[in-house]
């Protein structure tokens, strides 16, 4: 309901308590619930108003903007045609969240994620996700990454470096050689093959160690890797368990 007036006037004569009455209509009564509303059809209840549009703002000028503004920003948040529509996730909600468009500044393939319960994890294309990691459908895939230590690749060919490991969960290794500082050369794998240089070397893993051998003549037989007292690369192992 609006404040209605408590008398109409004629030609009359201004009495103190018909003046009194009128100023305190207005005071006991301009109350939120007392204050005319701006839903007085589904056409103006639905009115909003983009408060930054263009990146600029937009600043109302009575309280019907103010209101339309609002509205728009509700909307904005859930995601519905109407700001009073009760959206589809809740944003307190822990819950599965439901979505009709995602929208994103690059193309996306549709694809499916397969949910499963907290324990066995989330199937993304094929490849199981767990808590602790990715999975190889029975087991988690850890990755450990060990530092090689010193090596004067121009003079020593081969270095070993303890890995820890129980040699059946090792599923693959990988060694990244670091150059000498000054070289201008960039860190590579271990096993590159440049062409023109040949080999660099190759890697072999046993019960506890990873031996590294570079080869004679190869890639990394030279002076852009003999300097000593820092760390050669890593080496990095993708195992189980």
């Amino acid at each position: 309901m609006a404040i209605s007036r408590v008398k109409t006037w004629a030609s009359e004569v201004l009495t103190a308590a018909d003046l009194n009455a009128e100023f305190n209509n207005i005071i006991n009564n301009l109350t939120p619930a007392n204050i005319d509303d701006y839903s007085a059809n589904d056409s103006e209840m639905q009115t909003t108003a983009d408060p930054y549009p263009a990146g600029a703002t937009s600043r109302a000028s009575d309280l019907s903007g103010e209101l339309a503004r609002i509205r728009y920003v509700l909307a904005q948040i859930t995601g519905e045609t109407y700001w009073y529509i009760d959206p589809d996730n809740s944003l307190l909600s822990t819950g599965t969240k439901t979505f009709a468009t995602v929208s994103t500044t690059t193309s996306l393939t549709t694809d499916t994620i397969a949910e499963r319960t907290a324990a066995t994890g989330v199937t993304i294309d094929g490849c199981l996700i767990k808590d602790g990691g990715i999975s190889d459908g029975t087991n988690i895939i850890k990755h450990t990454i060990i530092a090689i230590g010193d090596w004067n690749m121009d003079t020593t060919a081969g270095v070993t470096v303890n890995h820890g490991l129980t040699l059946a969960n090792i599923r693959d290794v990988r060694v990244s050689i670091v150059p000498d500082v000054g070289s201008g050369l960039t860190t590579v794998p271990l096993d590159i093959h440049t062409g023109s240089s040949g080999f660099g070397g190759y890697i072999q893993w046993y019960t506890s160690t990873v031996n590294l051998t570079r080869e004679a003549g190869g890639y990394f037989d030279g002076t852009f890797y003999d300097a000593t007292s820092f760390n050669r690369g890593w080496v990095v192992i993708t195992h189980v368990g």
